[in-house]
């Protein structure tokens, strides 16, 4: 249940978790209705100011470690939640999408409480990447990453179903 300013209450009863969100570039999405659509997927959950300018060098090279480690264990896909990516970060992710090397589907949260970040990490299992704390990205690899049996985004919202963590 989701809280709002208006008089209307309304109910949307889904298996798993629906959160506000959406992908952060169309070229992400994997269907014709503009949408993800990914089964066993891993899932990098991001807290904090992400990937922010005078940080990009060092959160980019990171992420660009944890993809090659991922394909060098038999992984080519993640999504990456988060509340904004920088340029750089973008085309790393569509180009290697493009190229059918490694699927990103870079997923934005702008509008969310950080609890409900940390709720998002919990239930896919996943070990919350807490931008603000000091080498968040030094000790963090893909077997820290969470996982769902199924993501489905729209332009609206974010829907991860059959997490490894905990409800």
């Amino acid at each position: 249940v989701e809280e709002s300013l208006g008089d209307k209450t309304e109910f949307d009863v889904v298996q798993g978790m629906k959160k506000m969100g959406t992908y952060a570039h169309p070229n992400f999405s994997t269907n014709d209705k503009l949408e993800i659509m990914a089964t066993d997927v891993p899932i990098l959950v991001i807290a904090g100011n992400v990937f922010d300018s005078h940080k990009v060098v060092n959160d980019f090279n990171a992420l660009k470690r944890i993809a090659d480690d991922m394909l060098k264990n038999g992984f080519n896909q993640l999504a990456v939640i988060a509340e904004k990516y920088t340029l750089d970060v973008m085309n790393y992710a569509l180009g290697n999408k493009m190229k059918g090397i490694f699927f990103f589907y870079l997923l934005k949260t702008p509008a969310l409480q950080p609890e409900e970040i940390e709720d998002m990490a919990i239930y896919t299992g996943a070990k919350l990447l807490d931008q603000n704390k000091p080498n968040a990205w030094k000790n963090y690899d893909w077997r820290d990453l969470g996982k769902a049996q199924k993501l489905i985004v729209t332009k609206e919202y974010i829907n991860i179903h059959g997490g490894n963590g905990s409800e």
